[in-house]
This record gives structure tokens, sequence and C-alpha cells, in this order.
């Protein structure tokens, strides 16, 4: 195959759809002129070698870099020209800087030798490179498949780009021009390496370059990393020590937060705790986990750092997916998942990490009905007491505890099994927390003998005579209605 009719699948490409200028740590960088990073590189010894050319390129060259004051700015600026004029030719039969310019597209070859001679035109230096690179689809085209560029900004430092994906990308035989061209501009070696690999070493810019087994082995690259500002540099070193396991990502929440701190896991365990921090754009954002339809880490449970920066140390405690989750405020019910990790099947030693912090979360009482936590400690029994009384008294069902119209109590001690037994003697302790008259009412049946003690607590013994309903109700003004607040069943 024409290694640059291949190039037409290899642009294709996922592109990154993020402005590539950051920080490679392997590679020697240095920030300069106008604020951007430029890397070391040896000059070739050997001069580029470009096609021969008829055509005088300084007029142009003058044109497109008027007004800049420095090499950084007229490579820009001719990347610039190239990526906004230059089409890609589908026909494959453009390679040279003068056919592509009479042509106004060319394939990888002519982008970069038509960046070549307009440079030239202005004493920059620039290096065409060649090599392999990774399409959509994670194949990876052959030796010489692709070109693109390195120019020097300076003495033995510049930086990397490549037009030709710049510019736009070929779908069923159709050129089409990117909305933005920067994200292959002054990129990054580290990024450029997961998708180029030259066939020079030295041109990936590293001290200790990846090798044709190391390429081949990368996993496939997700446009989202980027986007979501995941750190360049942290994902590169987890490749390169076989460390990288991600969870998925999703888009919709692009725009919305940066993920400042992640666990760069794909599966998380039950019983350990996992530092989350994000940057929301948008403070009305609601954010919470989700495992199999439970919310977990709603926003009011993340702490605010400032700047938009909000952190949470969560606990899985649950099996299933769980997925960080945004929700415009107004939007009662929608939640975009943004990240999903997979949470392992737990060992029975995992649960000893969940006991101290949620009880509650423990599988001995997942089955036992009517467990809401958060009523309960309301109501004056926390989860490690309600978690006791669950195991001492081998509770199947809980009673019905209600509070929606304003019914506050603090329990002392109350009957804790749903179940009641005719004739059977139970005791009921509590202080009333809100209402005007609390009574006892089984089947028809009013008791209201409560003994007031000193300090407010209401007590009765209570023996159920009749089979069906037994409850606890208050009454918040004389001549209304009842409110259950505890329910019984009798048998």
């Amino acid at each position: 195959m024409n290694p640059c009719k291949e190039c037409a699948h290899i642009i294709t490409i996922l592109c990154f759809l993020f402005n590539l200028q950051v920080d490679a740590r392997e590679a020697s960088f240095s920030m300069q002129e106008d604020d951007h990073p430029d890397y070391y590189k040896k000059p070739d010894k050997k001069k580029t070698s470009l096609s021969e050319s008829h055509h005088n390129y300084s007029d142009l060259a003058h044109r497109i870099t008027k007004g800049c004051t420095s090499d950084y700015q007229k490579i820009r600026a001719i990347y610039q020209w190239i990526c906004s004029n230059i089409d890609y030719d589908t026909t494959y039969s453009i390679h040279t800087a003068d056919s592509c310019m009479d042509a106004k597209k060319g394939v990888c070859q002519a982008y970069c030798e038509l960046f070549c001679q307009i440079a030239r035109a202005l004493d920059i230096k620039v290096e065409i490179i060649t090599g392999k690179t990774r399409s959509r689809n994670d194949a990876i085209g052959s030796v010489g498949g692709h070109s693109w560029l390195f120019a020097f900004t300076r003495k033995k430092h510049g930086i990397l780009m490549d037009p030709t994906w710049g510019a736009g990308s070929v779908d069923n035989g159709h050129f089409h021009r990117n909305d933005d061209c920067w994200q292959w501009f002054n990129v990054d070696p580290e990024w450029m390496a997961l998708s180029h690999f030259p066939d020079k070493a030295s041109n990936q810019l590293f001290k200790k370059p990846l090798s044709s087994r190391e390429f081949a082995a990368l996993p496939p690259i997700n446009n989202l990393w980027l986007r979501y500002g995941l750190d360049v540099h942290d994902i590169f070193t987890r490749i390169r020590t076989h460390s990288l396991s991600l969870p998925e990502f999703y888009t919709r929440g692009e725009d919305i937060l940066q993920l400042t701190d992640i666990p760069f896991l794909s599966s998380l365990k039950i019983g350990q705790s996992y530092t989350f921090r994000i940057k929301l754009k948008q403070e009305e954002t609601d954010v919470s986990f989700i495992v199999d339809g439970q919310t977990y880490g709603l926003k009011e449970d993340w702490k605010k750092e400032g700047g938009g920066v909000y952190s949470i140390d969560f606990m899985p405690r649950a099996t299933g997916d769980l997925c960080l989750c945004l929700k415009n405020r107004d939007d009662e019910q929608h939640w975009n998942t943004i990240v999903k990790y997979h949470i392992d099947p737990p060992m029975p030693s995992d649960w000893k990490n969940v006991e101290p912090l949620y009880p509650l979360s423990l599988p001995e009482v997942q089955h036992v009905a009517n467990l809401e936590p958060k009523e309960w400690e309301q109501a004056g029994i926390d989860n490690h007491r309600l978690l006791e009384i669950i195991r001492k008294n081998n509770v199947k069902a809980l009673p019905v505890l209600y509070s929606s119209k304003g019914q506050k109590l603090e329990i002392v001690d109350v009957p804790m099994s749903k179940t009641m037994s005719r004739g059977q003697h139970y005791r009921f302790r509590f202080y009333p927390k809100s209402g005007q008259e609390w009574v006892i009412t089984n089947e028809g049946v009013l008791l209201t003998d409560w003994e007031v003690a000193d300090d407010g607590m209401y007590s009765m013994n209570v023996k159920p005579e009749k089979a069906g309903k037994l409850s606890l109700s208050v009454q918040f003004e004389e001549g209304q209605s009842y409110w259950i607040t505890l329910e019984y069943d009798v048998e």
C-alpha cells in the first residue's frame, strides 16, 4: 500500500480535542517567550531532504507571519495557515510542496514539505519525522506510513506538531477540516508517543525511548483523558510501568468539571478509602456517587477547598458499578455518569474496615426490613447501636418509623422488632421532641397512661391484646389527627 494512502486511514485517529501544551517530564523542556514549553533535541546532522521546488515561498512566508516577533510565533502562524488552507488529498497523489501549494491539498508528506519550504524562507529550521502511528481502531500503520514535524524555536530546542492531523480527518473518502487545529500543535512528547512512533528513536525526545514492542502494546488512547484534565506524566509513567488501569470515562462532563485527583484504577475494593478531588466549573452542578441506584456522597458531603475544588474520601460499601455522576441542580432526576468503576467482590475480611464507619452497610443487615439509618439516628439510635440491637435480638424487620409530618422523638427503649405477640409485655421509653399529646393505639384501644419523669422522659409498659396494628402516635394540636411515629404488627 502507498504509505501516504495508508496515512489517510491513520488520520482518522482519535483526536485529543485538547490543547496539548503541557509539561513533559521525561523529555527535557523549558518555558520560553510567549509562555510556551519547548523541548531539547539535538539537530540531525543531515539536513532534511525535500523534493525539488521551483516556487519562491518568501512572499507567502512573510505575509503569513506579518507581525510575528519570534520564531515560535512564526511557526505557529505557518501551522495555522496550512491547517486552514490545505485539504488532505484523498487521491493520494500529491506528495511535494509545489504540487500541494498549487492544488491546496496533499498527503502528509506534502503538508510537511510545504511547512518546511515556508519555514526555510524565514531561516527557521524544521525536521520531518517519519514513522508509525496508531489509528482510531488501534491499528498500527507501517514504517514510513506517516510524517510529522519538529520545528526549532531556538538552538537545540523546539516543538513537535502534526499539521496533517491538525488540519482534519478523512471519513469515507471525504476530508473534514477540524474546527480546532491546535490539539496537534506543540504536542507534549509523552502524548505524542502514545500515537506516533518515529523511525529514529531520538525523535521521541526521551532519555529512554519506547521500543517498538512497547509501542505495539500500548492501550487504546481515550481523548477524554485530556479533556477531563488527567495528568499527562502520570498516565505515561503508568503506561511504561504497566500499571495503568483506568476507569471508564463518559462525555457530557468535560465542560463542567476537571478530575483533579481520582483513583487510577479500573476496579475498587470494598473497605478501602479512595480520594476523589474535582474542580467544578459550574457551581450550580450537583455531584454524587451512585452504586446500583443507591446514592452516596452528595455534594454537601464533599469538602469545599476553594476555587471550585471539592474533595472526598470515599469507601465503597456495596458491590456493583460505582459511578461518579453530575446533574444540574434544576434537574431533580437525571444524573450523568462521568466516570465508572467496577467494585470487586469482597472477601469477608474487607468488611472489617467498613463496620467502624458504616455499620449498617454490612451484608448481615441488608435484608432487615425498614432499615432507615438516617431516620433511626434522628430518633436517637445511632448506626452502631442499631447494629448491636439487630445482632442481639436477631431482628428481621424493624418497626416502621415515620417522620414526614414532623414527628420527632429521642428513643431510650422501645420494642425493636416489627412483630409483637398478644399478651406479651413491652416497654416504651422516649423523650418527645414535638407534638402536644402522645398515645399508643392497638386496634381502637387508646393507651395514654404515661409515666413522665422529671427530665421529661415518657415511659409505659404495654400489653397488646388485639391482633393487628399497634402504633405510637402524636397529636400536634388539640382536636387534630394523630400521626403515627412507630408502627408494629401484633400477632
